[in-house]
């Protein structure tokens, strides 16, 4: 076999080795969720046993099914994916049948496609198969992972290199005590290190718990609860079962379950330590304290790949209601689990791997014709010039039949029928296509048809062509307001900044449809030059939707310039909708000089108002919170109590801990989680205090809303009233 011809061979055995590892693999997992769903109330010990062996099953997997000497050809696929190629001569390839000698490519060019090219020789591109290409990504993404999980075991070494031994009597004797009540034969070295800044476990072949250096200040419960959490990792080989899921994510990168799978280990490798050092004495209530001081110290610290640390916030809701909840299951998995679950795996590994590809039948062919029949060969070369020339010749049919219709609605566009004349104006108005641009503006310009005028009008702003721009800014004296209103819309669409001076022009046309479409347009520009007009427009327009639509589109600009203009209106505006926008514009802009506007509108009538002003003051996020944002968060609607914690939540005052800890008592259990929510955003002891005691509360959902808040709150939860003033005012049929 020739080089190439093995080189194919390999290609299509992987692919399909691949192919089949990837499905039994997926198969494997959902059984593995399955599995660990049905377990939800047993102990974290027990599904964390679960979750190793698939993990280590997916893993294996792969290589099981190259040793076995058995296969069950049950997985069917199309011939053609498990077919091998051929490597036929690049020369022959290149002859067409028939062909005399002149007919071969000169010697040194490269023939591709059946067509050489002496050009293609000088390729530095690699000439691969999809599949090639494949297993060449697939390579990429593996090696990316590993790499994170190398970086991270040299980072481990690095921090362990030039931590300190921690060999005071007073660590030494709980160390020894807790790895005596946990089984260890050998106790792990003990080392504090200025590197870390929360308790981790690294080294697979020799155990080192590393503690950061304000450990020297710890009371000697938290020092054995801290201890014990470790040992029990190192009992459990938890670090050896993480990294071996990291290896897993590297071999199965692109595959979402695997890395759920992963994710679930570590969680529930977490929660057995946990109920380990629970079930050794220590209260549930004092340990969820010690984790709490210990990940609040560490803050957003991320732990390399290659150690266990402590505490994570991302698995702090979990955990914190996992150590509370009364009467859980806390006992770990025996030996009389692990057994059952390794037969169990094997019975389920073995034959999985042994299931192989099997081709698809399939229907006979007509035989070849004999290589030497010329006509034969005529007709198979006709075959594939027909097949190769299909797409193209599509193409261009296609080509061709867009060009006539465009070239008939140009021509319609002289029809002395005045409908005629619309609908070509309409059919020629297609986005990125601005050939009739010229066409169209002579209509626009000069039709004696309204309906005409407003045809051109709209394809011009569904071409969204600058050119368009001068036109169309003429167009704002048409004497037919729809005219006029269609080509601001049409500018609107444009987003060109050459059509802010016609379209602030157009805020002072007598119709007042065409004055808001024209504040919508100069929103969509975002035209900082436009400010003055459309603060104008707000002051002192008589119609509502105008001012409103103005409101909006200062909003949309987010210039510092429009503050003052949005302040008076929040304050003056008989009109809430007015009020409502101008606070929605004022939270976009998030300038501190309209804390005070946006302060006394906690004041206004409409709760609306009220609500959204309090919105903008969370944007905004001023360093001290208002007197009257605090009020609100205990004296107003429960709407405007639930916007007003989660604002203080995102200015994060201090001085606003004791109206959030009164608001965890509030009658609308909304606005006890957003209290919740809010403290949990601040660095601060009572505000940690606060949310420890409804860590105690009997309702399920506060005891959530807490774990949440002391995770920090990842899912932040938002509440954007955003009154954009839709519908937009598109051109009329």
């Amino acid at each position: 076999m020739s080089p190439a011809g093995l080189t194919a061979l390999l290609t299509a055995h992987g692919a399909a080795w691949a192919l089949g590892s990837l499905l039994k693999g997926t198969l494997l997992l959902l059984a593995v969720f399955l599995v660990a769903a049905a377990l939800r109330r047993a102990s974290a010990g027990l599904r964390h046993l679960v979750w190793s062996g698939g993990i280590a099953a997916v893993v294996l997997l792969p290589l099981v099914s190259l040793v076995l000497p058995w296969r069950l050809p049950v997985i069917r696929v199309p011939a053609a994916a498990v077919a091998v190629p051929t490597a036929p001569s690049p020369v022959a390839a290149a002859v067409p049948l028939g062909a005399g000698p002149s007919a071969a490519p000169a010697p040194g060019a490269v023939v591709r496609g059946g067509v050489p090219s002496a050009q293609d020789g000088r390729r530095w591109l690699p000439s691969l198969t999809a599949t090639q290409w494949v297993i060449w990504v697939w390579a990429a993404g593996a090696v990316v992972v590993l790499l994170r999980l190398l970086r991270g075991a040299l980072l481990v070494r690095r921090v362990t290199r030039g931590a300190e031994p921690l060999d005071a009597v007073d660590w030494t004797r709980p160390l020894i005590e807790a790895a005596d009540r946990l089984g260890l034969a050998r106790e792990p070295r003990l080392l504090v290190s200025e590197a870390v800044l929360m308790p981790i476990v690294c080294g697979v072949f020799q155990p080192t718990i590393v503690l950061p250096a304000d450990a020297r200040d710890w009371t000697e419960r938290r020092r054995r609860a801290v201890l014990c959490h470790e040992l029990a990792h190192v009992r459990r080989f938890d670090l050896g079962l993480t990294i071996l899921s990291r290896v897993g994510c590297a071999i199965y990168w692109f595959h979402p379950l695997v890395w759920v799978a992963a994710r679930r280990l570590r969680l529930e490798s977490e929660r057995a330590c946990d109920d380990l050092v629970l079930g050794v004495g220590t209260r549930p209530s004092e340990y969820a304290d010690h984790l709490l001081q210990i990940a609040c110290g560490a803050g957003r610290m991320h732990s390399p790949a290659a150690a266990l640390p402590m505490a994570e916030r991302r698995e702090f809701e979990g955990r914190m209601l996992a150590i509370l909840e009364k009467g859980a299951r806390r006992t770990p998995a025996s030996r009389r689990h692990a057994a059952l679950l390794a037969v169990l795996g094997v019975a389920v590994v073995l034959p999985l791997a042994a299931m192989g590809m099997a081709r698809a039948p399939q229907t006979e062919a007509p035989p070849p014709p004999p290589a030497g029949s010329q006509a034969g060969g005529a007709a198979h070369q006709a075959v594939a010039v027909t097949t190769t020339r299909t797409t193209s010749e599509q193409t261009r049919m296609v080509t061709r039949q867009t060009t006539a219709t465009r070239f008939a609605a140009m021509t319609a566009l002289s029809d002395t029928q005045a409908g005629v004349r619309a609908a070509a104006a309409r059919a020629l108005g297609q986005p990125d296509d601005t050939s009739a641009v010229a066409a169209l503006a002579r209509l626009l310009r000069s039709d004696p048809s309204e309906g005409v005028r407003l045809a051109a009008a709209e394809a011009l702003g569904h071409m969204e062509a600058g050119s368009a721009v001068p036109v169309l800014g003429d167009a704002l004296g048409d004497k037919s307001s729809a005219v006029r209103r269609v080509a601001v819309w049409a500018l609107g669409q444009i987003e060109d900044k050459a059509a802010t001076p016609a379209l602030a022009r157009a805020l002072a046309d007598q119709d007042p449809d065409v004055r808001e479409t024209a504040a919508w347009a100069l929103g969509q520009i975002e035209d900082s030059a436009s400010v003055p007009a459309l603060a104008e427009a707000l002051a002192r327009d008589g119609r509502v939707e105008v001012r409103r639509r103005a409101a909006w589109a200062l909003g949309q600009i987010e210039d510092k310039a429009a503050v003052t203009a949005l302040g008076a209106a929040l304050r003056a505006d008989h009109d809430p909708d007015v009020r409502r926008t101008a606070a929605w514009a004022l939270g976009q802009i998030e300038d501190a000089g309209s804390v005070d506007a946006l302060a006394a509108a906690l004041r206004d009538t409409s709760e609306d108002v009220r609500q959204v002003s309090v919105w903008a003051l969370g944007q905004i996020g001023p360093r001290h919170a208002p007197d009257a944002l605090l009020r609100a968060v205990g004296h107003d609607s429960p709407a405007v109590r639930e916007e007003a914690a989660w604002a203080l939540g995102q200015i994060g005052d201090a001085a606003a801990v004791p109206a959030l800890a009164a608001a965890v008592s509030d009658s609308s259990g909304a606005v006890r989680g957003m209290a919740l929510w809010a403290l949990g955003q601040m660095d601060n002891d009572a505000a940690r205090t606060a949310i420890v005691g409804a860590l105690q509360n009997t309702n399920p959902e506060m005891r959530a809303a807490a774990a949440r808040a002391l995770g920090g709150g990842r899912a932040e939860p938002r509440p954007e009233p955003m009154p954009m003033p839709a519908p937009r005012p598109n051109p009329p049929d």
